[in-house]
């Protein structure tokens, strides 16, 4: 099951990581988020890699020119999770962190302005892009995990809020998770 919501990042990056999963955490919703920060010695970081990946409903890319640069992210996450987006309909979004070319990447709506990285903005700015980012990430994770339930499932709950268990906890709920209320315009798409 696609159930949680996987990061790319460069390591020489990770300030924005450490930042965007503190939003997540923020959430009263529990996210399960995904990324390479949970290996143990011994793992097996290749593997957990790409099973993270496989249970992916959404990608949110954390674009500069050192995420651009690696081999692996290069060669290895980024056409694993093309792919799944063209067959498996994960969502794909990128924050770009500083200006770099990244025009391959534009076919996806990103959260925040290529003209305006994040490492630029101001630090007030950057945390309105990040609480903006776990919101669109958490609401789209609903959307995917109602969508892989037929409607019998769905209306076997009445709407309500409901968890759905999963490896790491809870993952997600359904209809009710957000009021839509709270969602600005550009946070609705």
């Amino acid at each position: 099951m696609r159930d949680r919501i996987f990061i790319s990042y460069s390591h020489r990056d990770d300030k924005f990581r450490q930042r965007l999963e503190i939003h997540f955490k923020s959430l009263t919703a529990n996210i399960s988020f995904w990324s390479d920060v949970q290996f143990e010695a011994g793992d097996d970081w290749e593997r957990q890699i790409h099973t993270a990946m496989n249970q992916a409903a959404i990608a949110i890319l954390l674009v500069s020119a050192d995420f651009l640069a690696s081999d692996f992210i290069r060669n290895v996450e980024l056409p694993t999770l093309y792919e799944a987006e063209k067959n498996a309909g994960i969502t794909i979004i990128p924050a770009i962190l500083y200006q770099c070319n990244c025009d391959d990447l534009m076919k996806y709506q990103c959260i925040n302005s290529p003209d305006k990285p994040l490492g630029g903005l101001r630090k007030a700015t950057q945390e309105e892009v990040y609480a903006r980012l776990a919101k669109v990430a958490a609401k789209k994770l609903n959307q995917h995990l109602i969508n892989q339930y037929s409607p019998a499932q769905h209306d076997k709950f009445g709407g309500k809020k409901i968890g759905i268990s999963g490896e790491n906890n809870l993952v997600g709920y359904f209809s009710d998770l957000f009021d839509e209320s709270n969602f600005d315009e550009d946070v609705q798409g």
